[in-house]
């Protein structure tokens, strides 16, 4: 993809182009700023507890920990019942 001056129609050059993608950097991180005056750092107790029960894990599918630690389990169950079994 070649970016096009609009008033020359011309290509524009690797300064322009270098100039354009600083400013886009710019506008995304006041975007984002934002979005940072939520963010708040839990305290040491409830880090700890998290800890144990998989409140901080969060999977690419979207799932939460406490769900991922579920599966976990009935998976470890369904492996203990077939080899008592077999």
């Amino acid at each position: 993809m070649q970016l096009v001056a609009e008033s020359s129609g011309l290509p524009m050059a690797v300064g322009d182009r270098l100039r354009l993608k600083d400013q886009i950097q710019l506008l995304r991180r006041i975007a984002r700023k934002a979005q940072t005056r939520r963010l708040q750092t839990p305290i040491y107790q409830s880090r700890v507890f998290a800890m144990f029960t998989f409140g901080w894990a969060e999977t690419s599918e979207g799932k939460r920990g406490w769900m991922v630690m579920e599966e976990v389990q009935h998976a470890n169950y369904a492996i203990g019942i077939v080899s008592a079994i077999g």
